[in-house]
């Protein structure tokens, strides 16, 4: 059928609206709350005919867009540009523009858009007449003309919000767009360009505005599954930093479906699969079967890349903080990812210990109250003690990382160990083989905690310590010999050497000539013997 033929049978089918009072077309055409946003509609046309690069030229009275797809306009495009619920992509899930409303949305900023594609150059009138108009020399390319003629809308006010749009674009979308790596643009007082570079697991996106040039580099992790016999991908992008390259969290991201949607997930990251939109393509029913497994499959994505992260050396204990570990969120893509995070922290070695490079799984892990615990503690002393094999990094705290901190004890079941608890373990098999440098780190890590060690009154009870062989006497023979610091009568039966020999029991001089451990032992009572000391080893060993 000859374009002449399809004007006169959309001329007739607006006579035949007027007459009904539909105005359909009309109500389409402002389906998106932001009029700009066409700029994502011209742009995923350009993707589906698989172009890689795009101009737009601003002028008052115009926007222009240039793009180099390969696949050119074709009778069948031209209807389904000019009608509703015919589109050609229909059947292709990964085409991005499947419902035909899409190009409307350029009707909120003209009345008469121009297309020039191919063997076919022309404007369309009232949403949906095309019209027949004189050929450009446009050296292959497509090239789309919309003057700003809106009753609505004014020139000035039509080439602000361009203006704006194009100036902030959201460039994250070149990294999911199947073909577009390029989008250019220029108005009458600025320039610039969005550059993608998707060629391995990195992805670098690079925005350009005047003089002034940014970066941004990605982790992009794929899969390509099968719906319905069709061949879809879905990403997942992680932000990283150039100066540390380290990955860190996005905040208020959106679902993207090629481009954003107004879908707000509650994830540090971003993710990307061709759902079923609205017809405005800005919300997802996410109870849509099809749907239902997209978000299935982007779960297990997000699962899976943790391990991968791990194997390119970015798991730390930033990263696992920026995980979803709420489970107060309601969004459902963000509890279906929730889900699957939870599953691979609690079975696989993905949680960083106290050792570089080393990484355990929750059965194996312990958290330490105080970083001193887990310095004191080797491995074997910590599968003897706890039969537990590491300790989770010292960097994940109540202080620092308190949501991570929480979740990995409420929620993976890994146990917090205080020093209390190590202290009330000890005995004297574990510590004689201990050596005097372990003793003197000992006394450090619990100097500070009183309520370990402090002695018996009215109002509290003694310190697990006093009854924990926990000092070492002075030996000539290299035998290690530990006692507690009370005998039974709760009284200090240990003492520092004195000047001249004595029977007393008496600390091992090495520990009264490090500062750090002679403080601990004077907090803990223990002084010279003098003649009361005296009167009571006599009394007691009588």
């Amino acid at each position: 059928m000859e374009l002449s033929e399809l004007t006169k049978r959309r001329r007739e089918h607006v006579k035949s609206c007027e007459k009904n009072n539909d105005r359909s077309h009309q109500i389409i055409a402002g389906l998106y709350s932001d009029p700009s946003r066409f700029v994502y509609e011209i742009l995923q046309n350009a993707d589906d005919a698989e172009a890689s690069e795009v101009q737009f030229s601003l002028t008052n009275d115009k926007l222009e867009i240039t793009h180099n797809g390969k696949k050119e306009f074709d009778y069948k495009d031209v209807e389904s540009i000019t009608t509703i619920g015919s589109s050609t992509k229909r059947d292709d899930i990964n085409a991005i523009g499947k419902f035909g409303a899409g190009f409307k949305s350029v009707f909120a900023v003209t009345k008469t858009p121009q297309i020039h594609s191919g063997e076919y150059h022309f404007k369309i009138r009232d949403f949906i007449i095309p019209e027949q108009l004189p050929s450009i020399n446009n050296d292959g390319q497509t090239t789309i003309i919309l003057p700003f003629n809106h009753s609505n809308l004014s020139c000035d006010d039509a080439y602000q919000q361009i203006n704006k749009r194009l100036g902030f674009l959201e460039s994250e979308s070149l990294l999911f767009l199947r073909n577009i790596k390029e989008i250019k643009w220029k108005t009458q007082n600025n320039s610039g360009h969005y550059l993608a570079n998707k060629d391995s697991g990195k992805a670098y996106i690079i925005s350009q505005q005047n003089d002034e040039e940014k970066q941004q580099e990605y982790l992009l992790f794929n899969r390509p599954i099968k719906i319905e016999d069709k061949d879809i991908k879905l990403s997942i992008a992680y932000s990283l930093d150039d100066e540390t390259n380290k990955i860190v969290p996005l905040n208020d991201t959106k679902l993207f479906v090629f481009f954003s949607t107004n879908e707000r997930t509650g994830l540090k990251f971003l993710l990307h699969a061709p759902y079923k939109t609205t017809p405005s393509r800005e919300t997802i029913p996410f109870e849509d079967d099809q749907n239902k497994i997209l978000t299935r499959e982007l779960a297990d994505l997000v699962s899976d890349s943790i391990l991968e992260i791990k194997k390119l050396g970015y798991l730390d204990v930033n990263f696992l903080a920026m995980l979803p570990i709420d489970d107060e969120e309601e969004h459902p893509l963000y509890m279906a990812v929730y889900e699957k995070v939870k599953t691979v922290l609690s079975t696989e070695a993905l949680l960083p210990t106290t050792i570089a490079n080393i990484y355990t799984t929750a059965n194996q892990a312990l958290l330490p109250g105080v970083k001193e615990i887990s310095r004191l503690l080797s491995i074997n002393d910590t599968k003897r003690l706890f039969d537990r094999e590491y300790w989770l990094s010292t960097d994940i705290t109540y202080d620092k990382t308190r949501e991570l901190h929480d979740y990995l004890i409420d929620k993976i079941d890994i146990e917090k160990k205080e020093m209390v608890d190590f202290a009330k373990l000890i005995t004297d098999v574990f510590i004689v083989k201990k050596s005097d440098e372990w003793m003197i780190d000992f006394y450090a890590a619990i100097i500070g905690i009183n309520a370990l060690f402090r002695e018996k009154t009215s109002y509290q009870s003694k310190g697990v310590l006093r009854k924990k062989p926990i000092i070492r006497l002075d030996d000539d023979d290299g035998i290690h010999i530990n006692i507690n610091p009370d005998n039974e009568r709760d009284e200090l039966q240990v003492y520092f050497p004195a000047e001249q020999e004595s029977g007393f029991k008496t600390v091992k001089r090495v520990f009264i000539e490090n500062e750090i451990s002679k403080e601990f032992l004077i907090k803990l009572g223990l002084k010279e013997p003098d003649k009361i000391s005296e009167i009571k080893e006599v009394g007691s060993s009588s």
